[in-house]
């Protein structure tokens, strides 16, 4: 049930041998392994699928590119999300920014569009300072509002930007303050 609560958000901590465990799935499935337990026996089906996705989520990429939900954790995934990401915990958005950066591998690229509360509430100020210290903004675009024509008013400002997951000491970084221009469309 946490797959469905917690999506990408998980860590896979450790490494693990995805063929041995496949093997022993299959081994299960076709009975070369004895379990009583019948419920475990009638969420078998599942394993595959699960072991797929935590393939997934073990993986290393070169390149990240997304767009997280900009909400709050759900009640029910207040507590999870205080112990796996207390930097991060206020915003979901937030918390992917983070998660993303276990998704790449060295010198890989994180390239979202987000709320733009990360980069002035002082309760993302410990994330802040580990960002700057393991991470090249390589450029950031702070839209504000109106990025997203749906979306009408000022609900959601934004910022969208490329990281790299490295850190060149004197890194020349490119920033565009687009919320300076309201109004104004992209050409």
């Amino acid at each position: 049930d946490k797959g469905k609560t917690f999506g990408s958000a998980i860590k896979i901590e450790r490494e693990i041998n995805f063929a041995r465990l496949r093997k022993y799935v299959q081994d299960f499935a076709t009975g070369q392994i004895a379990m009583d337990d019948t419920d475990f026996m009638s969420q078998a089906k599942y394993f595959d699928q699960l072991i797929d996705i935590a393939e997934v989520l073990a993986q290393k990429y070169d390149v990240v590119v997304t767009n997280p939900p900009y909400m709050a954790p759900a009640p029910a995934q207040a507590d999870w999300v205080k112990k796996n990401y207390p930097d991060t915990k206020s915003d979901l958005c937030v918390v992917f920014i983070e998660r993303n950066f276990h998704f790449l591998k060295q010198n890989g690229y994180l390239s979202m569009i987000t709320m733009h509360s990360w980069m002035f509430l002082s309760s993302y100020e410990k994330f802040r300072e580990k960002l700057i210290a393991s991470t090249d903004i390589v450029n950031m675009a702070h839209l504000g509002a109106r990025a997203f024509e749906e979306i009408g008013g000022e609900v959601v400002q934004t910022t969208t930007f490329v990281m790299r997951r490295s850190h060149v000491s004197a890194f020349l970084d490119t920033y565009a303050r687009l919320v300076d221009y309201p109004g104004q469309k992209m050409t």
